[in-house]
């Protein structure tokens, strides 16, 4: 089981267990099925499947991986506003405890005069 090497390119496309499923049913159809010797030749067919099952691959993995990506940023972006919230309460924080240091300070100063 070997398609020639001139489909290379076309089988760099797709996943082993895929090329082990399209060899299958290449010399399996029901109608006409091509004989391992034919199919593992230049043939117009193999090569029109194989584009065929490359495209539909690459659809496939489109539509299961555009989701997936479009949530990944949709939570990046949130935890980029979550983090710059916390940035903004840090911050405010900080200016609270810089004045509260000043005040300590202060009243330090006039408890001991």
């Amino acid at each position: 089981m070997a398609f020639n090497q001139t489909y290379s390119n076309l089988l760099a496309k797709l996943l082993a267990s895929l090329i082990n499923e399209a060899w299958i049913r290449l010399t399996s159809w029901k109608r006409k099925p091509l004989s391992e010797k034919k199919a593992s030749k230049i043939n117009p067919i193999v090569e029109s499947f194989l584009k065929h099952e490359a495209i539909r691959y690459l659809k496939r993995l489109i539509r299961t991986f555009e989701k997936f990506m479009l949530d990944i940023e949709k939570e990046y972006r949130e935890r980029i506003n979550a983090n710059k919230k916390l940035r903004c309460e840090i911050d405010n924080l900080k200016m609270q405890v810089e004045e509260t240091e000043k005040e300590l300070a202060s009243m330090k100063s006039d408890s001991s005069h």
